[in-house]
């Protein structure tokens, strides 16, 4: 889910920038560009956690503008098959739910929940003998498949294994522990 790599991307400073304080422009032009965007390869860029290195520059003909092979190290975030992760439910149709976990949405089809789902139109969820799945629902999940694009990562998930599925809202629990008495 989360990795630290080290990437290696181009960057091009303006020749004013040049001087003493370059490293601090390298930083700022390398976080502005790079964090919070996706990668095919790697993934989202969450975080920049340092520049390891950078080459000496290659200025180009015409603008003056210098090219730098910036070396650094991030924290990235990826899912991968066969990974459990939880979502938020942020949108219910009849022939499944979407999701969002953070920067990544989510599918899971109908197909791919328990037998016992059934989509309620009046109320937009889907009801089980447990707890509905409905809008905002927290929902636990295994991705099944990922499909990686240019600038996005979509998951494709099934609850149909054990302990999947909706799980109780962190206020309902601190209910439940409050009516339970531990004896020592």
């Amino acid at each position: 889910m989360f990795f630290l790599v080290t990437i290696v991307k181009s960057l091009i400073i303006q020749p004013h920038l040049l001087g003493p304080k370059l490293e601090g422009h390298i930083r700022e032009k390398l976080i502005e560009s790079v964090e919070g965007s996706c990668s095919g390869e790697y993934g989202f860029i969450i975080n920049v956690i340092k520049i390891m290195s950078w080459d000496e520059g290659y200025v180009k003909d015409m603008s003056g503008d210098v090219l730098f092979k910036v070396k650094y190290q991030a924290v990235v975030f990826r899912p991968f098959k066969g990974e459990v992760i939880d979502g938020i439910v942020s949108k219910i149709e009849n022939n499944g739910i979407y999701l969002n976990i953070g920067p990544l949405d989510a599918y899971i089809s109908k197909s791919h929940m328990p037998s016992d789902h059934e989509y309620n139109q009046q109320s937009n969820s889907y009801h089980t003998t447990d707890t509905p799945i409905k809008s905002d629902s927290q929902v636990r999940f295994r991705i099944i498949g990922v499909r990686t694009e240019q600038s996005k990562i979509i998951a494709i998930g099934t609850i149909k294994d054990d302990y999947l599925g909706v799980f109780a809202q962190s206020y309902k629990l601190i209910q439940i522990f409050e009516q339970v008495t531990f004896s020592a």
